[in-house]
Order: structure tokens, then sequence, then C-alpha cells
């Protein structure tokens, strides 16, 4: 059974274009709300928790993530079952565990942000659960082909989100909009399980080796994957102040769109991936190649709106972050770069090449990760060391496309190259040459949008017919 890739990016971007706008409204109340730049540094640093927290799971959702596609599309309904059930299982068993380390460590925490920190952390228990249910729920139902049930149940969370976040923000501060986020995800759980249909039975065949070796190798994947797209965040919360977290955190909501975009693509092209055998090379590399061109164009469609409104917006609504504009169009390059790598990924699971990902990205931490350190020794701004991170995440980048360029895997390396070029040129202009306040300037970057256009339209003129097979697959 084909896959309809069309019916998953109507849904997958319905949701996004649902998430983004409550992402920036949401980064756009709660920092004008809270009393401090500190503050917001100290709310958002708990989504760097929850995100290692993540992978207290060992593998086992990704797992799921991998076979579940493949069973349904074979029309294999008990093994496809006993995924389910196997993971749930496991899911359980790891949630208890690391239930009991948060509860020890919210009643032993003690340090600088005390009186935040206690709280939030036990909070997090509850947040872990509900969250990793819906997100175990989400895997089976996009592995079913039921986009419009992942679509709803993450609009809901991210409305409901926004909602009682603000409203616990404006209640009790930073902690407040811990809880509103706590109810969010209970509220989204609950949604999505009432129609999963979901019949659980307690399974033990996880237990066997080979199934935990292939959790352990998949979850080392993610892992290093998520070290490769946290670090930056990891070393700003270690070694810089709570002031200088909430200002990166801030741009984060801006970039974020980059990330959005090929999470929706990824989400999309998912099942019609893992659902193809590794002898289907011959597919899986066009799905690829024109995956990256899309993502490429999208980028660049919502660029030019991207810089002009984080410049308005920080000299015309929250001008106490000004101070962290000129580090923003910097994390627009690294954004692109991770997301890149985010559909890159994919491909390197796909055709089972997950430990040469694993290398490149291991090598990758261990070689640069010690000279970015000795960089932060000798530079003490927050805009200097952002260099750093960028020139980390370019080298990543070129590292995991240089596989798969050796291996004529990206075959489409023209129209690949002229969308970066037209991006990095645009990105590069706007920091150093446009100032919104003057006309000249002003009227020189619709020239560059216009060109930027220009060279959108050229590619997708020379790739219209490859494009649209995609969308049919």
């Amino acid at each position: 059974m084909l896959v309809k890739v069309k019916s998953g990016l109507k849904w997958n971007s319905s949701s996004a274009l649902v998430q983004a706008i409550i992402k920036v409204a949401r980064g756009l109340l709660i920092p004008k709300i809270l009393p401090s730049i500190a503050q917001y540094g100290l709310f958002t640093s708990l989504n760097l928790y929850t995100r290692y927290l993540n992978f207290t799971d060992l593998g086992s959702k990704e797992y799921l993530l991998k076979h579940l596609p493949k069973l349904h599309s074979n029309n294999k309904p008990e093994e496809e079952k006993w995924l389910i059930n196997d993971t749930l299982t496991f899911q359980f068993l790891t949630l208890f565990g690391i239930s009991i380390y948060l509860l020890i460590s919210s009643f032993n925490y003690s340090g600088e942000n005390e009186d935040f920190y206690r709280p939030a952390i036990f909070l997090l228990i509850p947040v872990v659960f509900f969250a990793r249910g819906k997100d175990i729920l989400s895997i089976i139902a996009s592995s079913r082909r039921q986009y419009s049930y992942v679509a709803t149940t993450q609009m809901i969370l991210d409305l409901s989100s926004l909602i009682l976040t603000v409203l616990g923000v404006l209640w009790k501060g930073a902690i407040g909009g811990v809880l509103g986020m706590l109810i969010a995800n209970i509220i989204a759980f609950v949604y999505i399980y009432k129609r999963s249909g979901l019949s659980y039975r307690f399974s033990w065949q996880f237990l066997s080796m080979d199934r935990l070796k292939d959790y352990w190798s998949l979850f080392s994947v993610y892992f290093l994957d998520t070290i490769s797209n946290s670090y930056d965040l990891l070393i700003i919360l270690l070694l810089y102040n709570a002031t200088d977290y909430g200002l990166y955190s801030f741009g984060q909501i801006f970039i974020w769109v980059m990330i959005a975009i090929s999470g929706v693509l990824q989400s999309s092209l998912h099942p019609k991936i893992f659902s193809l055998a590794v002898s289907e090379g011959n597919q899986l590399k066009d799905i690829l190649n024109i995956s990256l061109i899309v993502y490429l164009v999208l980028c660049l469609l919502v660029l030019p709106f991207l810089v002009f409104g984080v410049n308005i917006l920080l000299n015309f609504y929250l001008e106490k972050y000004l101070v962290g504009l000129s580090i923003f169009n910097v994390m627009l390059l690294m954004a692109l770069f991770r997301g890149m790598n985010v559909m890159i990924k994919v491909f390197y699971i796909a055709i089972n090449k997950e430990a040469i990902y694993r290398k490149i990205l291991l090598i990758s931490i261990l070689i640069f990760l010690p000279c970015l350190l000795y960089f932060i020794s000798k530079a003490h701004t927050l805009q200097t060391i952002v260099y750093g991170f960028l020139s980390i995440d370019l080298i990543l980048f070129l590292s995991l496309a240089l596989f798969f360029l050796r291996e004529k895997i990206i075959s489409h390396y023209g129209s690949i190259l002229l969308l970066l070029t037209g991006f990095i040129s645009f990105v590069v202009l706007s920091k150093f040459y446009i100032e919104f306040d003057v006309r000249a300037d002003v009227e020189f970057y619709i020239l560059m949008t216009v060109a930027l256009y220009a060279v959108i339209f050229v590619v997708l003129a020379k790739k219209k017919k490859v494009v649209m097979n995609l969308l049919n697959m």
C-alpha cells in the first residue's frame, strides 16, 4: 500500500503552522510578563532537562518508530500488537526508575535558584509520564497513517500550553508556567488515548538480547544526535548565567521555524521511508534529494520575514532583549544546518547505516567540544561563543553530507548548493549591511528578497516534476 505523503504533509504542515504561531505568541508573552531575562532563562532551562529525560527510554521509542510502519504496511497485525506491548512495558519500567530519581533529586537539590528547581523537578515526574505517553501513542497513530489524530493532538497541546502556561506565569511566575505545561500534557494525552483504541498486555519479549541490542544501537544514535543539537544550551547553562541563557533561548523561538519545517517533512515522509526495504535504494535516494530541496525552499521562503520580524519586535516590543540581536542572525544559520542534519539522520537509519552516523557524531563531539571549551576560556562574550557553535554545526553538517556525496546518494547537489548559497548570502548581508531604520537599506533589503525568491523560482522550475512525484508517493 502506497503511503500518501500529500495527506501527511497536509496535516503535519497544518499542525506545524499552528505550533509556530503559538510558539511565537508564547515567546512574545512570557518574556514580557516575567520580570527579568534571568527568570525566562530559568523557565526555559527545564526544556533542556526534559529533552535529556526523554532518553531514559533507552532507545525503545526509536525502535518502535523504525519498525512499526513496516509491520503495518506488510499487514502483520499480531507482530504489530506484540511490538507495541513490548514497547509500553519497557516504557513503564523506565518511567518508574526515572520517577524515583526525580523524586530524590527534588528533595536533595541545593544550590543556585533552589526555590525554583526543587518544585520544578518534582513537577517533571508527571510531565515526563504524560509527554512520553502522548509521544508513544502519536508514533502508533502515525504508523497507521492516522495523521489527523497526531496533528490534532499536537495542536491541542500547543494551544492549551499557550493558555495555561501564560496563566501560570501570571499567577506564580516561572514555576506557575511549569504547572501549566503539566496540565497541557495531560489534556493532550487524554485526547489521543481515547482515540487510540489501544489494548495493552504486559510483555517481556523486549528482554531478548537481539531486541536490547537494537534498542542500544538506536539509543546511542539519538543520544549523540541530541548532544550535537543541544551542546550549546548545555554550555551556556553550565558556564554562563541565567540572563545569557534567557537571551539564547529567546533567539531559539524564531530560529525554531527551520527545525519545525524539517520536522514536518520528516514526520510526513517517515512512514514511506521506513516501509521501503533497503534494497529499494533508488527510491530512498530520490526521497532524500527532493526532501532536502523542499526543505531549503521552504526555509528561504520564510527567511525574509524572520529577519525583518525579529528586528521590529526587538526594537519596538521587547527592548530589554535588544542586546541579543547580534546573535540571532548567526543562530539562523545554525538552525538551517541542524534542520538538514535532522533530514539526513532519518536516511542513515533507513539504510541501516546507524554505525557510520554514530561514528561521525562521536568523532565530531570528541574533537570539537574540547576545542570549543578552550575557545570559551579565551572569549567571554555570548556573541563570540555563538560563532564557535556555528563552526561546529557547519563542520558536522559537511561531515554527514560527505558520506552521502561519496556514496553518490546526493545527486541534486547543484540545486542544493544554489539554495544554500542563497540562504547564507541573505543572512550575512542582513547582519552586516542592513539597518531597518535607514530607507536606503530597506529598499536594498526588498531587492535582496526579490533576488532570493528568484533563486527559488529557478530551482522549482527545474525540479517541478520530481517534487510533484514526491508529493504523490
